[in-house]
């Protein structure tokens, strides 16, 4: 699915004459990967780097916009989530400090077959995202940590198969720490700081 509908949008960008393409990929991309969806971001990285003469991919943390997944469960005061405890954190990034890069890569010379990792910087909890949700919206939301497997058959109920296996294995990479460090420097791309998630969510809430 995704090798069928990268090639279908890369012929048509090449048809158009596009030379240099800013491929939107994510953290962790790799073929050797064990999760699956890092092995599908790698394989569309690998068509563009085939499809053009120029080519620079952009692999961003956990985007801030992505904690609205939790909507139902902050609207009842409680998010769970098998996402491991307070110290169990991960990389996140505002989806507007990205788009501003990817405007700067596009128009400024030197980032032609790189591969960026970008986030703000403040690697975060799951826990600590939702509590400042709710400190956002005034109201008292908890974080509660549920096995993996008390999860799934939850989750299954309302995602379809082949989202409910990524975001198993985007919990996976939290309770892993795999996105407990700070990533690329995204402020010298930007030429200011990147948003931080608490200011982000005041803005988006």
């Amino acid at each position: 699915m995704f090798d069928f509908t990268a090639r279908w949008s890369y012929d048509a960008a090449k048809k158009h004459g596009v030379e240099h393409c800013v491929f939107l990929s994510a953290v962790g991309a790799s073929e050797t990967s064990p999760l699956g969806m890092a092995k599908e971001q790698r394989a569309g990285e690998l068509i563009v780097e085939a499809s053009f003469p120029k080519w620079t991919h952009i692999r961003p943390a956990f985007f801030h916009s992505n904690v609205f997944w939790q909507a139902h469960g902050v609207k009842g005061g409680a998010v769970y989530a098998p996402c491991g405890d307070r110290s169990k954190k991960m990389s996140q990034v505002a989806p507007e400090d990205i788009g501003e890069a990817i405007g700067v890569v596009l128009t400024h010379e030197g980032h032609h077959g790189k591969a960026y990792t970008w986030d703000d910087g403040v690697p975060m909890s799951w826990e600590e995202q939702i509590e400042l949700i709710g400190k956002a919206i005034g109201k008292d939301v908890k974080y509660v940590e549920v096995p993996e497997a008390a999860w799934l058959p939850q989750a299954s109920k309302f995602m379809p198969s082949w989202e409910l296996e990524h975001t198993r294995q985007f919990y996976f990479l939290i309770r892993q720490g795999w996105g407990a460090n700070p990533l690329g420097d995204l402020q010298t791309v930007l030429g200011h700081a990147p948003i931080k998630f608490e200011d982000w969510i005041k803005k988006n809430t």
